[in-house]
């Protein structure tokens, strides 16, 4: 009995968890056109086994558009998180998914894991007047607030880059505590197109780290109340 469970082949089920899982399987042990030449990954067996536990597949056409992340994946930022979503991305294309969003390396957040931490997502200061036009810049020191100073982390500083003609935010960068969790909360505002009259009727809780991004996008528009 001892040795017919030890014999038992591993149950692929526990392996392949979700649909997007099986999907992957798929696409990486069958034959496709895949941009950079991949053809079959895995030995006939496995793909057998893949098969026998997933449903069948409609498969798209691999296009130019599926092709694109694999070509992003050569340009920068180079981040995990990144590589992961353009793998994500591709999938769902191959998948034959409705409608696929595009990825925008632009709204990528970059982050730091140092002491203070460093995070950003979108332009800088320098880049944004590059590119010409009005654009304003809002500060607000950790210093000034109270979640921060309860902490013993007084030491950073939020920035936040809209254009001025629009609202729309161009960039955000964070230095201080937690700063590498908070830049997803800008990363959403660009995702969403959020104006700076958004944000300023977005309500941040208190007492958080959070409402100094707040007093950021105030300050960028002359209305910060803590400094």
């Amino acid at each position: 009995m001892a040795a017919a469970a030890r014999a038992r082949p591993p149950d692929l089920r526990a392996v392949i968890f979700s649909p997007i899982h099986r999907v992957a399987s798929r696409a990486l042990t069958t034959k496709l056109s895949w941009p950079m030449g991949v053809t079959t990954l895995a030995s006939p067996s496995r793909m057998a086994a893949i098969s026998a536990i997933s449903p069948p597949i409609r498969q798209a056409p691999v296009t130019s558009e599926c092709a694109h992340p694999a070509r992003e994946k050569r340009g920068p930022p180079w981040l995990a998180h990144k590589a992961s979503h353009e793998g994500i991305v591709c999938v769902e294309r191959i998948a034959g998914h409705g409608e696929v969003r595009p990825l925008d390396v632009t709204n990528i957040p970059s982050c730091t894991y140092c002491r203070p931490q460093i995070a950003s997502v979108g332009l800088s200061e320098e880049a944004a007047k590059g590119k010409g036009g009005e654009i304003r810049v809002g500060r607000f020191p950790y210093r000034a607030n109270g979640k921060a100073i309860a902490l013993g982390e007084p030491d950073g500083l939020v920035k936040t880059v809209f254009d001025g003609a629009t609202g729309e935010l161009l960039g955000a960068h964070i230095i201080g505590a937690e700063a590498t969790e908070l830049i997803q909360g800008f990363a959403i505002a660009r995702t969403l197109e959020a104006t700076e009259a958004d944000l300023i009727a977005t309500v941040f809780p208190h007492p958080t780290l959070s409402e100094a991004m707040g007093e950021a996008v105030l300050d960028a528009w002359g209305r910060a109340l803590h400094v």
